[in-house]
C-alpha cells in the first residue's frame, strides 16, 4: 500500500474558489495490464514492419504503460507463420504478455521452390504426380485465392481448379506440353462443373494427347491414369446420372488416340 496527497480545486462561476488537500491511499493492486489491438499482421517478404503499429496497453490503476517487443522469432527472408511477443509492467510490478501473429507471405520464388519439392517427391511418373495431387483433400467452395498453387500444396485443400492448376505446375515442371480442360454442361459459368488436364505424351507404345485428372473421388479420375476420349466420358458420368450428361467442346481441345 502507498499514500499520496492530492490537491482537489474548484471554482464555480463567479470565480470564487477552494481548495482541500486530500490523503489518496492506493491498495494492492493484484490486476496485471491488458493488451489491445495484437490483431494478425501480414507482412511481404524482406519488409520493415512496425509491430507496435495499433498496439496499447492500459492498466486500471496506473492507465496507459509502455511496453517492449520481442520479434527475434520472425525470419521475415522466409514465407511462413511467426509470433511477437510483447510484455508489460505495471508500478506494482504485475506483468503481463501477450503475443500477435505474424504471417510473412509468400512470393513467385516460394511457389516455384515449393512446386520443385514436390516434383522431385512423385518423380516423373505421372502415377505419381496424380496421386501426389489427389492428396489435396476436395472442397468444392475453394478455388484458392491469389495463388491456388501455393493454397493446394500447403493446405493440402481445394476444388477440381486447384487440383488441375497443381497438375499443371508438375506437368509443366516436367516439361510435358499439357493444357486444362473443362466441362460445358455449366456454359454460362463463369464456373464450370469440372476441371482437370490433357497431357501429350506416350500411352501403350502411341503418343498423343489423354486426360489426366488429379481431383479424387471416383466420377473426378479417370481409370487409367491416361485415358482415351471414351475412357473420360465414361468416367464423368459416374455419380450423375439421371441429372444432366457431363461433356467437353469436342471443338475446343484435341481429340485422343483411338486405341
Amino acid at each position: 500500500r502507498s499514500t499520496q496527497d492530492v490537491i482537489i480545486r474548484a471554482t464555480d462561476p463567479s470565480g470564487n474558489s477552494i481548495e482541500q488537500t486530500v490523503r489518496y491511499v492506493r491498495g494492492d493492486d493484484m490486476d496485471p495490464p491488458e493488451f489491445a489491438g495484437l490483431t494478425d499482421m501480414s507482412v511481404a517478404k524482406n519488409a520493415e514492419p512496425d509491430y507496435e503499429f495499433g498496439v496499447s496497453v492500459f492498466d486500471r490503476v496506473d492507465g496507459q504503460l509502455e511496453f517492449t517487443v520481442d520479434s527475434s522469432e520472425v525470419d521475415l527472408t522466409k514465407a511462413g507463420t511467426y509470433f511477437v511477443t510483447y510484455t508489460a509492467e505495471d508500478e506494482s510490478g504485475n506483468t503481463a504478455t501477450a503475443q500477435r501473429k505474424i504471417v510473412v507471405e509468400h512470393d513467385d520464388e516460394d511457389t516455384m521452390a515449393l512446386i520443385a519439392l514436390i516434383a522431385e517427391q512423385c518423380g516423373n511418373d505421372f502415377e505419381q504426380m496424380r496421386a501426389m495431387v489427389q492428396n489435396i483433400v476436395y472442397v468444392t467452395s475453394e478455388y484458392g485465392g491469389d495463388d491456388p498453387v501455393w493454397t493446394g500444396f500447403t493446405t493440402w485443400r481445394g476444388n477440381c481448379v486447384v487440383h488441375a492448376l497443381c497438375y499443371k505446375a508438375l506437368l509443366d515442371y516436367f516439361g510435358y506440353d499439357n493444357q486444362i480442360i473443362h466441362c460445358k454442361d455449366l456454359a454460362d459459368g463463369p464456373y464450370y462443373s469440372h476441371y482437370w488436364n490433357l497431357v501429350y505424351t506416350e500411352r501403350d507404345g502411341v503418343e498423343g494427347w489423354w486426360h489426366t485428372d488429379g481431383t479424387p473421388g471416383p466420377w473426378h479420375g479417370p481409370t487409367p491414369t491416361l485415358a482415351t476420349d471414351a475412357e473420360r466420358f465414361e468416367t464423368l458420368q459416374n455419380g450423375y446420372e439421371g441429372r444432366y450428361i457431363r461433356d467437353w467442346n469436342r471443338d475446343e481441345w484435341p481429340a485422343t488416340p483411338v486405341l
